[in-house]
């Protein structure tokens, strides 16, 4: 016969497959669900507090017979995990399940809702989150959208009953593939995550940032798709523009910009590898005076040309990206999802491990709306 703790355990995991299958098909819950889990909620409700009652009572028993205790399976969740898989349950109208949070399976699963796109978290304040848009990905593993492949304005002043000449704004659909990122955690031995509350919010922190530089990554350099294709990145985008070297990385920022401007495009900002923009900041004239504004101790704004600069690490030193950022967005699904176990031979020793993904996609629509630029001379 199941004990008090399974038999909510079983509850806890029924309710969250019926939130995470309505998630994934993008839809509200059906009748049937929202009846299921009405069902639910007092059985949950009773189960809770039969389930406190007896840790209340053993925990007396242990304490008077100067004994631990031992031989309780529970499983020590995250408390941030936890409280997103409870803030999950209850933002869907489900039952309220905070006190059965210490009972979460010792497998689960939650989503956390992290634009990995457009979300700026601490590491990326002045990266290119700051200029690219977001969109939300479509179901099934690819998509597409329509790419400006040509634009050529030719509009012109006309005598009366004259033929009207033809500018060219060539579409074309572009088939997109989604792609997943994902990584897994160290084992983690859990009485860490018992004993260092600030160690599971660092955890959830540290995965979610490695999806986003993974994202930036991607969207600059390509990725291999979930059907194992090659998705092209910005820098092997057909139609993007380029300006060689010249004199210097000022010069040739500023002959780009010419280009971008007699094209009619708007430029929105530069992405730059931090270290790039290093040597940009510390170029000096000929009387060795700052070439750029700002002090040791007094930064100047992060602009070049008054355009501002996002700085990445995923695009290669020695070229930068300008142009358009309005046309590019990182399309996410879901959010970053984080499953754990302690399955196998980590139940054995008592380690947990973690697994952080999501799932996104590239669009470029306007590829000639952005340029590459060669930050330093080619070697002989």
């Amino acid at each position: 016969m199941a004990t008090l703790r399974e038999r909510l355990t079983a509850i806890v995991n029924e309710v969250s497959a019926i939130a995470q299958k309505a998630k994934n098909e993008g839809r509200d819950f059906t009748t049937e669900e929202v009846t299921r889990i009405n069902e639910l909620k007092p059985q949950a409700d009773e189960l809770g507090k039969q389930v406190k009652a007896a840790d209340d009572a053993q925990a007396v028993a242990a304490h008077h017979s100067g004994r631990s205790v031992d031989g309780q399976v529970k499983a020590v969740q995250p408390d941030a995990i936890a409280a997103a898989f409870t803030e999950q349950i209850k933002a869907r109208g489900m039952v309220d399940l905070a006190s059965a949070k210490s009972i979460l399976p010792t497998t689960g699963s939650v989503m956390l809702p992290v634009d990995l796109g457009t979300v700026v978290l601490p590491y990326a304040r002045n990266g290119i989150s700051t200029l690219i848009g977001n969109q939300e990905l479509p179901a099934g593993d690819s998509f597409s959208y329509m790419r400006q492949v040509t634009r050529t304005h030719n509009a012109a002043t006309v005598a009366r009953g004259t033929q009207k000449p033809t500018s060219v704004y060539s579409l074309e659909r572009f088939p997109g593939k989604v792609m997943t990122l994902a990584h897994l955690s160290e084992d983690i031995p859990k009485q860490w995550l018992a004993d260092m509350p600030a160690l599971q919010d660092f955890l959830r922190s540290e995965m979610t940032a490695g999806l986003q530089l993974e994202a930036h990554s991607t969207l600059l350099n390509g990725g291999t798709a979930e059907d194992g294709t090659p998705v092209d990145g910005l820098l092997g985008t057909t139609g993007v523009r380029s300006q060689a070297f010249a004199t210097n990385p000022l010069i040739t920022a500023r002959k780009i910009l010419t280009t971008m401007q007699l094209a009619g495009e708007d430029v929105t900002g530069w992405v730059f590898n931090p270290t790039d923009w290093e040597v940009i900041e510390l170029l000096r004239d000929e009387q060795d005076r700052p070439e750029l504004p700002g002090t040791p101790t007094g930064r100047a704004p992060m602009q070049l040309w008054g355009v501002p600069v996002a700085l990445d690490p995923g695009i290669e030193a020695g070229t930068g990206l300008v142009g358009d950022w309005t046309t590019v967005s990182i399309l996410t699904r879901q959010g970053v999802v984080m499953d754990w176990s302690e399955a196998g031979e980590k139940f054995e020793k008592n380690l947990i491990k973690f697994r952080a993904e999501a799932r996104i996609g590239v669009q470029i629509s306007r590829p000639g709306a952005l340029a590459t630029v060669a930050l330093a001379a080619e070697g002989p």
